[in-house]
């Protein structure tokens, strides 16, 4: 319960909202070494919604994280939902390291290795759920770039095993096959950045493609 005289304090209500939501990693089953990260703060009507992003031992868990509403009337603990259930994980240390990932970035393109790649991230580590293990698998998460034709991938290597995850691509085309050029600019929106509880910001789109 938050006091009247603290329920526009966002100092306050931002410590309740994360006392909360350690409270509900271990009452949803997530291990010790889990934590959260504040996500986003807003206010809808009579409601104060927090989010917050999952880690484990300080890497970060995809698309996993906690909504947290407490009420601005009553100063008390509405609702906490999660995206994700509680699930194990297969290692702590990844076997492999960064430079063996991008040495092997030609075998993870598959039948697009032959497309010249204009830009590719530093692989870093992240927990993905993997249905062929039923649980969540340490990898390497690296975003890679083609220009002719264009293509925004997104590799994720098995950390254990050096395999391929996943190969996603994370451009859309909508109205017709795939251009091919692409001219460059920058494309902004306001978007919730982690979940729909998270607050408006305006930020760039750098998988977004215009066709022209």
């Amino acid at each position: 319960l938050i006091e009247l005289s603290d329920r526009n304090n966002p100092i306050i209500v931002a410590q309740a909202a994360h006392d909360a939501a350690i409270e509900a990693l271990t009452s949803l089953g997530w291990q010790r070494n889990a934590a959260v990260t504040p996500a986003g703060a807003r206010r809808v009507g009579n409601l104060l919604q927090n989010s917050f992003r999952i880690s484990i031992n300080g890497v970060p868990v995809r698309d996993a994280g906690l909504s947290v509403i407490i009420g601005a009337l009553n100063g008390k603990l509405m609702a906490v939902s999660s995206t994700s259930a509680a699930m194990q994980t297969n290692a702590v240390i990844p076997s492999i390291g960064t430079e063996t990932v991008a040495s092997n970035l030609a075998q993870y393109l598959g039948d697009d290795k032959n497309t010249p790649v204009t830009s590719a991230s530093r692989p870093v580590l992240i927990y993905v759920y993997s249905p062929r293990f039923r649980g969540l698998r340490l990898a390497y998460e690296m975003t890679v770039r083609q220009s002719s034709p264009p293509h925004d991938w997104r590799i994720t290597v098995d950390a254990a095993t050096g395999n391929l995850l996943e190969k996603k691509e994370m451009l859309e085309f909508v109205g017709g096959d795939k251009p091919a050029s692409v001219t460059s600019g920058t494309i902004l929106a306001t978007v919730h950045p982690g979940s729909s509880f998270d607050s408006l910001i305006t930020v760039g789109l750098p998988s977004a493609l215009i066709m022209i």
